[in-house]
């Protein structure tokens, strides 16, 4: 079953934080694209 959503914790956010960074970076690295290009389709 799904549990309720539950809030992140500092720890938690700062991972998806990290990990968020990360994507951006290979995505811009890989395609050439821009972070702002990258946001506009999130």
């Amino acid at each position: 079953r799904m549990k309720k959503e539950k809030t992140l914790n500092t720890s938690e956010k700062k991972l998806l934080d990290d990990a968020y960074k990360f994507l951006v970076s290979e995505l811009e690295l890989i395609k050439g694209i821009t972070e702002n290009q990258i946001k506009s389709f999130c």
